[in-house]
């Protein structure tokens, strides 16, 4: 499966019309949208983790969920 780019959510419109809050671990920085055939998540440029965001919580995005992804080799390094 690969990610692509993209700023809609599958269900439409984004829970986060001004962007999503940030990376939790590099704080207020613009995350790259990917979407990974089933949910939008946000990687980060600085510390090369995915996120998936949703009005209320944040969660990390393991490698394993996206596999085939172009970014996944990043990923794998990063998540330690």
């Amino acid at each position: 499966m690969e990610r692509t780019v993209t700023t809609e959510r599958a269900g439409g419109e984004s829970p986060f019309p001004n962007g999503p809050p940030g990376c939790l671990y590099c704080g207020r920085v613009e995350l790259d949208p990917v979407f990974d055939g089933e949910l939008t998540n946000h990687f980060c440029p600085l510390c090369g983790r995915c996120w998936h965001f949703e009005p209320g919580f944040a969660v990390l995005v393991h490698p394993e969920m996206c596999p085939g992804c172009g970014l996944e080799p990043v990923c794998w390094k990063r998540f330690a």
